[in-house]
């Protein structure tokens, strides 16, 4: 039942797109990492060209592997917030719909949390 319920939230056909599309993005920033390098090996540190990568595309990887873990986390815990909704006396839907709502708020804040 669980499992019907999420394939209505995320659509029939959404997950796999979503898999060859991630795939192809996974694979371009790779590349633009592998072509970057090259440029950067070519200019020594002690030169006098400006550097070609800005210091925020070092975190962009880590950024994007982390938002993917994250979906992932939010993906597969309908079954443990479905139970513990059932403790709540929540029915199914308001609790996986809490869940994602309180994910998204924590997902908007984090950012603002972690500068300070």
């Amino acid at each position: 039942m669980l499992h019907l319920i999420a394939l209505f939230f995320a659509g029939l056909y959404m997950p796999c797109i979503c898999l060859l599309a991630g795939s192809l993005l996974i694979k371009a920033f790779a590349m633009w990492l592998k072509l970057n390098e090259k440029i950067q090996a070519e200019n020594p540190p002690g030169s006098n060209q400006q550097q070609v990568l800005p210091v925020f595309v070092q975190n962009i990887g880590v950024v994007l592997i982390s938002i993917h873990l994250f979906g992932l986390l939010l993906a597969s815990s309908t079954e443990t917030v479905s139970y513990l909704g059932l403790e709540l006396r929540l029915m199914t839907v308001d609790s996986i719909s809490l869940n994602f709502f309180a994910s998204f708020a924590l997902s908007i804040l984090i950012p603002f949390f972690l500068r300070w």
